[in-house]
């Protein structure tokens, strides 16, 4: 048990950084809806880290799964408990469609490639069925489906519900034909194909002038705007959808001239831009800095002067080595 929620997020970094993950620096600004990035190859993390699961809310969750799409990453849970228990080691577990596992279950995925085969939800612990494999080794095994179904201690419904793999089966179940069948039943959960639902597009509650009028200069150069609220960026721009262009991301920050915290947040948005190699700009009321720690700035009057995404993402990428 770790004593709190910053020793079990050092340890979760810790992992994924011996299995050689280029990770972002830490989101330890209040009310995020992830605490860090994490890279290798192709494969992306967005990892929120929490001693129980269960104190995770829907917004901070719809808007993880909002960065994973766009991300094309993976939102995961980390965490040690709900309110009733301690996670099971080998289970996915699940807040508002965003799996969930303890930091055993998330070591053996990273080191051992192991893919968990159980999964939580209301009344216990349930496996899906690899149905084919079922009915061929009862078949192999001459035995009926009524035959098998009081083997197990179940009905016979049951097992052929198993089979055309339309029902879970509880893992106690599961255990009793594996044993029976001898032979591995269960279809393991990858949670980097992992079906996180309805993914919302999330508006803030209230967007005030400043950034209304960046909001309405993106779309006029041809990109959507995805605002966010718990994040140290405040959106996501995509590129309108062409026949002949693939779309690209730019993680958009926008900052206020009494704003006292805009270092950090400029910090750990170049470290997820880094991460996730997209590229990343900050918006600042009346700043005619043009760097700050590798992120370019820009003002917004700026924009006004970009007819096109390529016009805006050169001059982006050319302030990003540019020195404040």
């Amino acid at each position: 048990m770790f004593g709190n929620r910053s020793e079990l997020a050092q340890y979760v970094q810790k992992l994924f950084v011996q299995k050689k993950f280029a990770i972002s620096g830490q989101c330890n600004l209040k009310s995020a809806c992830f605490d860090f990035f994490a890279r290798k190859d192709v494969i992306l993390w967005l990892i929120k880290v929490l001693i129980n699961i269960d104190s995770l809310q829907q917004y901070h969750a719809d808007e993880l799964k909002l960065l994973g799409n766009l991300f094309s990453g993976t939102p995961l849970l980390v965490g040690e408990k709900t309110h009733r228990e301690l996670l099971e080691d080998g289970v996915v577990y699940n807040r508002y469609s965003v799996p969930a596992v303890n930091p055993p279950t998330l070591a053996s995925i990273l080191f051992h490639e192991f893919f968990p085969k159980v999964f939580a939800k209301r009344g216990g612990l349930y496996a899906r069925i690899l149905g084919e494999t079922l009915r061929e080794r009862r078949e192999e095994e001459n035995l009926s489906r009524a035959q098998l179904a009081e083997k197990v201690g179940v009905s016979e419904r049951c097992i052929y519900e198993y089979e055309r793999g339309t029902m879970d089966a509880s893992k106690e179940n599961l255990l009793r034909l594996e044993k029976i069948l001898d032979t591995d039943l269960s279809l393991p959960i990858d949670l980097l194909e992992y079906d996180f639902g309805n993914i919302k597009q999330h508006t803030p509650a209230k967007i005030d002038d400043f950034e209304q009028n960046i909001q309405e200069k993106l779309l006029e150069i041809g990109f959507d705007v995805f605002w966010t609220e718990c994040t140290p960026f405040n959106a996501i721009t995509k590129e309108k959808e062409t026949e002949n262009e693939t779309q690209k991301l730019i993680i958009a920050g926008v900052g206020h001239k009494s704003e006292k915290n805009i270092k950090k947040r400029v910090q750990i948005t170049g470290s997820i831009s880094d991460i996730t190699r997209k590229i990343a700009m900050f918006v600042l009321e009346g700043s005619s800095t043009k760097n700050i720690e590798g992120v370019p700035i820009m003002r917004l009057k700026e924009l006004s002067k970009f007819e096109t995404p390529n016009e805006l993402k050169r001059t982006i990428k050319k302030r990003k080595g540019s020195s404040s």
